[in-house]
């Protein structure tokens, strides 16, 4: 097979294989990121010559995309000698820091992550067209698999829709240790930038959050106010909170044309500290707190997680 990838043809994959080897073995050294490292197919914060191997294995098309998320850079569905090189060359450096690392891609399936939704009476529930779990990519990415779709119409001014995964012990999770926990999210927004809508607009008003607790993230029907509420502190819209803080907005760059509103894949880096339970759980969360009162869409489709003690 032979295929083209940044003006290098790969015409032998046994050629290739053992030349990629023979460099890694003498450069492959650790390297610096944030909680993503190039060529750490499973996210153990060390990268190897056999996950070189893989990425070579994607780039010849002998194996999908997301064998190795993390050596796919830009988000196009495939590994370029680019990509292989910066894999092998990033010196000096370490990416294997007193750290836990963990690299969760949605098209292989939903990685034991949970979605929820809060911030709404239990009357408008059917007005708000809730919606959650593994569904195929828009067409436009031109990205083989599912994502995580996330959707509902905010009917309340304020509805929050969360994903949530539980870490603990065999993770790595010291009891009450305290972690500073850094993220790299991809999701795919329709929201075009500078759009109008009520309650703000459909981009820039819809706050994405990131963080982490030592509690189960769960919604509980609060009885005076007759609304869903979240059992943790995740701050109000833009406001952050001690359980979650505000990421961005979900606005994908594009100009507003509400009749052309394709999907974008989109990259957020976030850092949140949080202290694991007396009994090493930490909880794993990712949100959007809205302010725009229209149907919010989103398809997650990585989340990259680095968790490092704090001091």
């Amino acid at each position: 097979m032979i295929r083209r990838a940044s003006g290098i043809h790969f015409r032998s994959a046994a050629l290739v294989r053992a030349v990629i080897g023979t460099l890694a073995c003498l450069l492959l050294t650790t390297r610096v990121s944030s909680a993503q490292c190039a060529g750490d197919c499973n996210a153990d914060g060390q990268p190897t010559v056999g996950e070189l191997i893989t990425m070579i294995n994607v780039a010849l098309g002998e194996a999908p995309a997301f064998a190795c998320g993390a050596g796919d850079a830009n988000l196009d569905d495939r590994v370029t000698v680019d990509e292989i090189i910066a894999a092998i060359g990033d010196s000096p450096g370490s990416c294997a820091t007193p750290a836990i690392r963990r690299s969760f891609d949605f098209r292989s399936g939903r990685l034991e992550w949970a979605a929820g939704f809060a911030d709404y009476s239990p009357e408008m529930v059917d007005q708000l067209q809730l919606d959650a779990g593994l569904r195929s990519l828009p067409q436009e990415l031109r990205l083989a698999g599912p994502g995580f779709l996330l959707s509902g119409a905010n009917q309340s001014d304020d509805l929050f829709m969360f994903l949530k995964r539980r870490l603990a012990t065999a993770d790595g999770i010291q009891p009450a240790q305290r972690y500073e926990v850094e993220y790299s999210i991809v999701f795919a927004s329709a929201a075009q930038t500078g759009c109008g809508g009520i309650g703000g607009s459909p981009g820039e008003s819809v706050f994405l959050k990131a963080g982490a607790t030592s509690v189960e993230p769960e919604p509980f029907l609060n009885g005076e106010e007759n609304h869903f509420r979240m059992n943790i502190d995740k701050g109000n819209q833009a406001i952050d909170g001690p359980d979650a803080s505000l990421v961005g907005d979900v606005a994908n760059g594009l100009p507003c044309d509400p009749a052309n509103a394709p999907f974008v894949s989109l990259r957020r880096e976030h850092r949140h500290t949080a202290t694991a339970g007396a009994g090493g759980e930490l909880w794993l969360l990712i949100a959007t707190d809205s302010g725009f009162e229209g149907t919010t869409t989103l398809y997650y489709q990585r989340v990259d997680v680095k968790i490092t003690p704090a001091s």
